[in-house]
Formats: C-alpha cells, structure tokens, sequence
C-alpha cells in the first residue's frame, strides 16, 4: 500500500515544485538579464515582437530579420515580406549616429541581421512611400552582427530568375 501511495504522490509533488525558469520581477520569458547592460533585454522573433507590440514597447530588444537599406531602413520578417512590401509586418530601423555601427548596417544591405536596440511599438507612416504604416522602429541601435545560419545549417542558395524551362530543370536537377 505504501508503494502505491509513493508512485502516485510522488509525481504530484514532483509536477507542483517545477516553476519556470523566470526570476524575480520578470514575467515574460522572452526577457533576461545579461552581461552589463544594466537592464533587462528581451529577445522575441519577429513574430512574436508584431504580435505583441505593446509589451515589449520601449524595452532594449536583439531581434532577428532581413534588413533592406532603401528611402526608410526597414527590418523585414524575411526576403518574402521585402518583395511584397509587407511594412506592417516590418520594423523601420532609426539609423545609428555611431559611424561605425552605421557602416556595418549598410555593409549588410539585404541580409539577415541581428540588430540590438531600443522597441518602440508607436507604428510610422509610410504613406508618401507607397505604403501604410510599419509595425515600430528600433532605436537606440548599439550592436549590429550578421545573423549565421542555425543549426549549423548551410548557406541558401541565391534566387535566380527562372525564364525558361532548361533553368527551372537545372535549379531540380542542383537539389536532387
């Protein structure tokens, strides 16, 4: 009978002492402290930042995305959101004034980066540029680094346009 009790007991125990690895005043799992920025930095895929603009507003963030240096610098999802000006979904990126930082942004025109910098959920309007609103800015940049591939993945190839049949034929025959 005490076996019994102990197999079902012990894992009810077990369940009610896990608490999630969150401390003190900092509910949201996204956010941590780390090394010496002296304030808690949050790190959310593009999605999750969209989705849940209002929370991580004025927080310092390192967010990941495609970023396209144009009229407005813009923090895209992905390539795909760049082709169809998906803005709504992207971040406008305020330019550092450190020369430095500002030259390694443009050095990555049109890859994927990891930005650091101040959420400010407030969308910009876009409309003299053929579009609505963005969905934020990054301010406040203080590190910019190529995003490498995950995983330890390899590179993706580069798009090439497909005008015939032999192309879209030798694009099939490179992944077989």
């Amino acid at each position: 009978m005490k076996k019994w009790v102990l197999v079902i007991v012990a894992p009810l125990l077990a369940a009610n002492s896990i608490e999630p690895s969150i401390s003190g005043d900092n509910p949201n799992p996204y956010c941590h402290y780390i090394g010496g920025l002296g304030e808690v930095t949050c790190m959310p895929s593009m999605s999750v930042l969209m989705a849940r603009r209002e929370e991580f507003d004025n927080k310092l963030v390192m967010v990941t995305g495609y970023f396209v240096y144009a009229k407005v610098p813009i923090l895209f999802l992905n390539p795909d959101s760049f082709m169809n000006s998906d803005v709504s979904n992207g971040l406008v990126v305020a330019l550092p004034k450190n020369f430095k930082l500002k030259q390694q942004l443009f050095s990555l025109n049109h890859t994927y980066v990891r930005i650091w910098g101040r959420f400010k959920a407030r969308p910009v309007e876009l409309a003299e540029y053929g579009a609505y609103f963005s969905g934020g800015t990054l301010d406040e940049i203080s590190e910019v680094d190529p995003a490498t591939n995950p995983w330890g993945s390899t590179c993706l190839r580069p798009r090439m346009p497909l005008k015939n049949r032999d192309d879209i034929e030798k694009v099939a025959r490179g992944f077989r």
